[in-house]
């Protein structure tokens, strides 16, 4: 059967020359070939290392900016061949055979990850890891050149498959660093994924590849030994087989037997670093350091990680990350029940089980949320203003950009100039918050706040300013707020302190009724824009064809006319703000 030529795939294969190739990848031809004949291999990438987690170090080869521009397009274009080839091989038409219909590779693809590379081994007998030793570097020069030649998705001409090849390849080889190295291993490692899965589903194993990492998994009773044998006079010690190393020595690749290991149901079973026995999850250990940590640092503000044999400090925004991840793991784990524990045959076991995993998603969205509600409202660098919606910060940091030197504290001149201010991010973890669009959700966070930083212990260093319309639903939240914390809003002031580092601002604008903040802005100015035949509306339900609301007011308008914008009436606002930011300043020097 002739191979199916798909439209990404042709826009590459029919290149013959190098105009061809830099109006494939919109360059300009000069721009193109300075990076593959000009510059000096020298110029071309920034060398350096960084520690494993497993020892040792890892080098880096990070391309310069233009080469970087350029393999970043190249492997955009390589991602959507390989996606359609993948999609034809699990729809079944690849080559016209059903041999593989699962994805394979999980590595460095939208949509997948190391959470779905570990959902294909959950609940095994049997899940047995290696992986192939110095994967970059093992694929040389020639390797790339002869796949874009000779793959039946391309069969490059072969001064363009040696130009992909210059591109791509440092030192003879793919360089860790380059946007184009993930892809291309997944090219030049598919059709050893091919040749494993074919082994893998003769013994009646699950196989994935993750970059470098191999993994098979069965419930067989014994597990196939052409892919890993128990070493003779041992019960536990399990290496490769001999099926295995044929097929990735002939592949080009070599496996690393120090990564070898076989994880049998009765311990802990893990697969690119996530325990799959019953659901896939973070480790015990791993999860319970992060939870030490974030005591550290909600008790003292300071957490610490242990690096090369010493302690040393942790930023915050590294442990966010780690629980970030915890988060995005615990979102997406599979219930999935052990063949022995089955809901119908086991069904007190299946409970105390579906209770313990409740109890733990509970304790761990405690543990988040206050994560979010430290580095959100405590422990912040820059004062955090809080707007009714997204649009309301986009707006006030473009007046800051524009006239930012008449307030010192909103806004610093050096280099490009620096807003001093943070801005609320209305995001899809808004639960963790409390705080949705609109002024509503303000009121429950307002009265709750003392017990949202209960759980820190140091002083915020920082204000947090909330802002609300100067309508009703912004009144009756001063109001609220006035109420709940004994201050009289409705003795006119720029803003007012609440309680802890929280402040709020009505949005000023004298002799108004009811005020938004798109009435700060000149109305006949307002009045006067238009995308096309359409006008600007404030409501948030309206006719597209006839108006255009908030974003694109922001995106099409704002932005690009702001240093012709008159500003003036966000001056009370932005006076407002630093007089709030003064006042916190002031608090704390009085403070023991």
């Amino acid at each position: 059967m002739p191979p199916i030529v798909t439209q990404s795939s042709s826009r590459l294969s029919n290149v013959k020359s190098l105009d061809q190739l830099a109006a494939v990848l919109g360059e300009q031809t000069k721009v193109l070939s300075y990076w593959l004949y000009k510059a000096e291999p020298a110029r071309k990438y920034e060398q350096y290392s960084i520690p494993k987690k497993s020892g040792g170090w890892r080098h880096i080869s990070a391309p310069r900016d233009g080469l970087k521009r350029i393999q970043g397009k190249l492997s955009r274009l390589l991602a959507e061949i390989y996606n359609d080839r993948e999609q034809r091989r699990v729809n079944g038409s690849f080559d016209g055979s059903r041999t593989s219909p699962y994805v394979l590779a999980h590595g460095f693809k939208d949509k997948y990850s190391i959470i779905t590379n570990a959902q294909m081994h959950v609940g095994k007998r049997f899940v047995f890891n290696t992986d192939l030793e110095d994967f970059f570097p093992s694929i040389s020069f020639g390797r790339v050149r002869s796949f874009f030649r000779l793959d039946t998705d391309f069969r490059l001409d072969p001064a363009v498959a040696t130009m992909i090849a210059q591109l791509t390849c440092f030192r003879n080889q793919l360089p860790q660093g380059a946007p184009t190295s993930p892809i291309i291993s997944n090219f030049i490692g598919h059709m050893l994924d091919i040749k494993l899965n074919k082994m893998a589903r003769k013994g009646n194993c699950s196989y994935t590849r993750y970059a470098d990492d191999l993994t098979f998994s069965t419930n067989e009773e014994s597990f196939p030994p052409a892919i890993a044998r128990l070493v003779a006079g041992t019960t536990d010690e399990w290496v490769a087989g001999d099926g295995l190393l044929a097929r990735v020595y002939a592949s080009g690749f070599r496996v690393n037997h120090d990564k070898s290991r076989m994880q049998v149901a009765s311990s802990r079973q893990d697969a690119t670093g996530l325990t799959v026995n019953r659901t896939v999850n973070v480790s015990a250990t791993y999860y319970k350091l992060a939870r030490a940590m974030c005591d550290h640092l909600f008790t003292g503000g300071t957490c610490h990680e242990m690096k090369g044999g010493k302690w040393t400090v942790l930023p915050p925004h590294r442990l966010q990350g780690r629980l970030d991840f915890i988060y995005s793991v615990r979102r997406s784990r599979l219930k999935i029940p052990l063949d022995h524990v089955a809901k119908k045959q086991f069904p007190i076991e299946y409970m105390k089980r579906e209770a313990l995993f409740c109890d733990q998603q509970k304790a761990f969205s405690t543990l988040y949320k206050n994560m979010m509600n430290y580095m959100t409202f405590h422990g912040i660098e820059k004062p955090m203003i809080v707007g009714e919606g997204i649009t309301d910060g986009l707006y006030i940091r473009a007046a800051i950009k524009t006239v930012g030197p008449a307030y010192p504290k909103l806004y610093h001149p050096s280099g490009d100039g620096e807003v001093l201010v943070n801005f609320y991010k209305h995001t899809d973890k808004r639960k963790f918050y409390q705080i949705g669009e609109g002024a509503a959700p303000l009121r429950s966070f307002i009265a709750e706040y003392p017990k949202l930083m209960g759980r820190f212990k140091t002083k915020p260093k920082q204000p947090v300013i909330l802002i609300v319309d100067n309508d009703k639903e912004g009144r009756d939240v001063l109001k609220a707020a006035g109420s709940r914390w004994q201050k009289d809003t409705s003795v006119p002031s720029p803003f007012y302190h609440l309680v802890s580092n929280l402040y709020i601002i009505p949005l000023p604008k004298p002799g108004a009724t009811d005020v938004c903040i798109e009435d700060l802005f000149d109305q006949t100015w307002l009045a006067a824009q238009n995308i096309g035949a359409r006008k600007f509306t404030k409501k948030n339900d309206f006719d597209s064809a006839t108006y255009f609301g908030k974003a694109d007011l922001v995106g099409q308008i704002v932005r690009p006319q702001r240093a012709t914008i008159d500003w003036s009436g966000f001056v009370p606002l932005l006076e407002a703000v630093q007089g709030a930011i003064s006042d916190y300043e002031v608090k704390l020097s009085l403070t023991p």
